[in-house]
């Protein structure tokens, strides 16, 4: 059991359904995906200053830290454990912020040193807090997850083996992280044949596709009862023109989401 918070008072104990879906997808995993290469397991990470404005999903780690890094079938379910617990405390640190790094490594001083400031992701990140005037301490105002959580150590994407073998979870996961941390705008850099699977399986999304658009694959909105919030799905920044896609971003979050049910939709779209 993974407590979240103990209520003495009321005699409840709050489990933690994000840690229990993580231990969930990574014994899914050990059953159904047959190597023993070395994986990395990245947990979503939440700036201390973020205030609702924006999540970003990527679609996995290209390469990810030491301390994350573990081998199918050779753990069992007490080790499991204690390494998602160990997880989540180094990736959400309490007395400090856990994306303080992509600041620090902005303008590394250490030669040949991985920059942020060199990383399409990363900018194009940066670009989107200062369209919505939260260029200050950007990094720590929002949370930053990925659709596939479990990635090889060797600086690549999943195969789509290991995709095949952790998806339900980590549909399951992206679920649980939007109804915890209720954002107002998603933001998937990803591309939609990325995102679609996810899309399709979530209850709540409602993506239309911007074929006028070059670079955003689509826009629409996520519901869970009374909550909602703006969805952006555009392309993997890697490669792209960065100024058409940060226009294109841009435009989309000055919409309002009534849009998407006006009449005049086609009309609006060719306006963005």
């Amino acid at each position: 059991m993974y407590v979240k918070a103990i209520n003495i008072a009321k005699g409840e104990i709050l489990v933690d359904r994000l840690l229990e879906l993580y231990e969930e997808m990574l014994g899914t995993i050990d059953k159904n995906y047959k190597s023993k290469e070395t994986l990395v397991t990245h947990y979503p990470m939440k700036g201390k200053l973020y205030a609702g404005d924006l999540m970003v999903i990527g679609r996995a780690v290209n390469g990810w830290r030491k301390e994350t890094y573990w081998i199918p079938n050779e753990h069992n379910l007490d080790e499991r454990r204690k390494y998602l617990q160990s997880l989540e405390s180094s990736h959400n640190p309490i007395h400090e912020c856990p994306l303080e790094w992509v600041k620090n490594r902005w303008a590394p001083q250490e030669k040949g040193s991985y920059s942020t400031k060199k990383s399409a992701f990363w900018r194009m990140i940066y670009k989107t807090m200062c369209n919505l005037d939260l260029k200050e301490d950007w990094t720590s105002k929002i949370i930053w997850s990925n659709l596939y959580k479990v990635a090889p150590a060797a600086n690549k994407n999943p195969s789509s083996l290991l995709q095949k073998a952790q998806r339900d979870g980590c549909i399951q996961i992206l679920k649980e992280e939007i109804n915890r941390w209720r954002p107002r705008n998603i933001l998937f850099l990803t591309g939609m044949d990325w995102a679609k699977p996810f899309i399709k399986e979530i209850v709540g999304f409602e993506i239309e596709s911007t074929d006028c658009l070059e670079i955003v694959d689509g826009f629409g909105e996520f519901k869970h009862g009374e909550y909602s919030c703006r969805v952006i799905i555009a392309k993997h920044p890697q490669g792209k023109n960065e100024g058409k896609m940060n226009g294109e971003i841009k435009g989309l979050l000055s919409k309002d989401l009534q849009y998407l049910n006006d009449e005049n939709r086609e009309y609006w779209m060719d306006k963005v």
